[in-house]
């Protein structure tokens, strides 16, 4: 009786027990099963969709580059290619050369195919060959049931229709970098490029548009099976410059046979109607790919294509910064009429300073100092005035300074004072330092753009900003006048600008060879010539040099101007590097250019 008694509360004891530990475990199952499905609901969703639903980027059609009055200059167009679908089962050792032939590959080219092929280890449709023309796309297509597996498909592309007329100034694109592609996964997709230089570069943001996304629901074996949703993807927004494709084209090809740089602006608005750097290199070569053997030539080439020379390219400006030292000398009340004599020299302690006219040019005042390029002139003004007189006017024209056009590679130039050489030398300036900079030698530096901006503030009296870029909503891009004025005497731009006509329409100017004849597109303007090494070389030295290496040292030859005379519309600047002679080699193209702008009715 005792015993049975005993077992009964031993049974429910341990049922209780049981029982107990039964509903903890169960409580625990319900607590973690809340925790998974309620707490973290939306975070074991997320991890299941993303094995269930795979995210592909739609690309953005990125927004075009027109010219002022909407040429194109950057555009898309489709492309074709050839997919390779590797769930269907062929037989690659047919369909691979029937392929090749199709395409007339060579037989670097068809391995390359077939290393595609045994690299791909995802059942993702493979890009096998891009860039058909259209008589490949036509012979694949009639022979597609030959082509299991295979088909064409439509990209779009970045086509640039000047080619090598304009790619410093518009760019060119290139893949997204590595750095990006971590921030954003989404972006690294074969039809997404991103501007690399250029204009193409500096607005990509607003250029590139917005990416879409579709999202494709997947099997266990990671094939589509349906497309759940997608966002369409935001085209860029369209670009327009104050180019005009007509002087663009024409500036491109005048100085196609040189290296150089010339830039084309409107006097009234500050437009940059053209900005040319030659060689130059087919954009169109980046969008499609460059093998290393054609980067390399681009880099080697001893004219550098790649070089935006009208922007990133500083040379003295030799004589074409005579405007500038006169301006300086009138406003330190220099009398302009005044003739100081010419011996072919000027003297300077034991140190003589050359005129480029050995024999002299006699007794010179300031305008035909301009009209001759007297040397000595310029030597005897700049040491009369010094050279922070020279500085601050320099700096007024524009010289010494980047302007805010829309291109990175911009340099800024030089205009050397005290302080400049006391900072990078620790050296104090010397009499013979301003001699150099009064004639534009020296350590003085300009662009081709600096230069451009210089006479369009002559040729106007007022500050004259470049601009490359506008908003067409803003209004159009005829010649608004700047209204703010330079602190410079009329008078005095009067006897620069005198000087200078005289130089292109006076015999003995120096330019006359260069002169419009009809009246109404005279022009006026400024030769110069900038010293490529500061001494001579022996002929012993010069024998040891190849013909390239002795081109290199000719000195580079510069024009600027602008026309017409009678009422400034237009400026230009040019450079011929190792051009010799400005009046020979950089003056009948700034002639050119002037009068073609004027010619075409812009």
């Amino acid at each position: 009786m005792f015993s049975r008694k005993i077992k009964k509360q031993l049974f429910t004891r341990r049922a209780l027990i049981l029982g107990g530990i039964k509903a903890g475990l169960l409580g625990a199952l319900t607590a973690r099963l809340y925790y998974l499905q309620i707490v973290k609901e939306s975070q074991y969703k997320t991890f299941s969709d993303s094995n269930r639903i795979r995210l592909s980027l739609l690309t953005p059609l990125r927004g075009k580059i027109l010219d002022k009055d909407g040429r194109p200059l950057a555009i898309n167009r489709n492309y074709y290619r050839v997919l390779y679908d590797p769930q269907v089962k062929i037989d690659l050792g047919k369909v691979i050369p029937l392929l090749a032939r199709l395409l007339e590959l060579s037989k670097e080219e068809t391995f390359a195919l077939w290393k595609k092929i045994r690299k791909h280890n995802s059942r993702r449709p493979l890009m096998l060959y891009e860039h058909l023309t259209w008589r490949q796309v036509s012979r694949v297509e009639v022979n597609m049931p030959d082509l299991p597996g295979m088909s064409i498909d439509v990209g779009r592309i970045r086509y640039f229709p000047m080619g090598e007329q304009s790619p410093h100034v518009i760019g060119y694109l290139g893949p997204v970098s590595e750095s990006e592609i971590k921030r954003n996964p989404l972006l690294n997709h074969p039809d997404f490029k991103v501007g690399i230089s250029g204009i193409e570069e500096s607005f990509d943001g607003l250029l590139r548009g917005k990416a879409g996304v579709k999202r494709m629901e997947v099997n266990a074996y990671g094939l589509a099976v349906s497309e759940l949703s997608r966002d369409e993807s935001k085209p860029g927004d369209d670009l327009y410059l104050t180019l005009d494709k007509r002087l663009q084209t024409y500036t491109s090809e005048r100085l196609s046979q040189t290296s150089g740089s010339a830039v084309v602006m409107d006097v009234m608005s500050g437009n940059i109607l053209a900005i040319a750097s030659t060689p130059g290199f087919d954009p169109n070569q980046f969008t499609y790919g460059l093998s290393s053997e054609q980067w390399r030539k681009l880099v080697d080439h001893h004219e550098h294509p790649l070089i935006n020379k009208a922007l990133s390219n500083q040379y003295p400006p030799g004589s074409t910064f005579k405007m500038s030292v006169a301006l300086a000398a009138l406003k330190d009340e220099v009398d302009p009429t005044k003739t100081i004599y010419c011996p072919g020299y000027v003297t300077l302690g034991r140190r003589r300073f050359h005129c480029w006219k050995k024999q002299g040019h006699g007794h010179m005042n300031m305008e035909n100092a301009i009209m001759h390029s007297c040397n000595a002139y310029f030597y005897t003004i700049a040491k009369r005035i010094g050279i922070d007189n020279i500085q601050e006017m320099a700096k007024k024209l524009g010289l010494g300074q980047r302007f805010d056009i829309g291109i990175a590679e911009q340099k800024s130039g030089l205009v050397p004072g005290k302080k400049w050489k006391k900072e990078r030398f620790n050296q104090s300036w010397q009499a013979g330092d301003t001699l150099n900079v009064g004639i534009g030698q020296g350590d003085m530096l300009v662009t081709p753009l600096q230069l451009a901006v210089m006479v369009s503030r002559i040729s106007t009296g007022r500050l004259v900003v470049p601009h490359l870029h506008y908003t067409p909503q803003a209004g159009p891009v005829g010649p608004v006048t700047v209204d703010q004025f330079l602190d410079i005497d009329s008078e005095h731009l009067d006897i620069v600008r005198e000087g200078m006509r005289r130089v292109i329409n006076v015999p003995g100017g120096t330019a006359y060879g260069s002169r419009i004849s009809k009246w109404q597109f005279q022009m006026a303007g400024k030769t110069g010539t900038s010293q490529v090494i500061s001494k001579e070389l022996s002929d012993e030295e010069l024998a040891k040099l190849t013909p390239q290496e002795r081109k290199k040292l000719d000195n580079h030859a510069l024009f600027v101007g602008f026309a017409p005379v009678h009422d400034p519309r237009f400026a230009v600047s040019v450079v011929v590097e190792h051009g010799k002679s400005g009046s020979k080699a950089a003056a009948p193209v700034g002639r050119d250019l002037l009068h073609k702008a004027q010619t075409l009715g812009i």
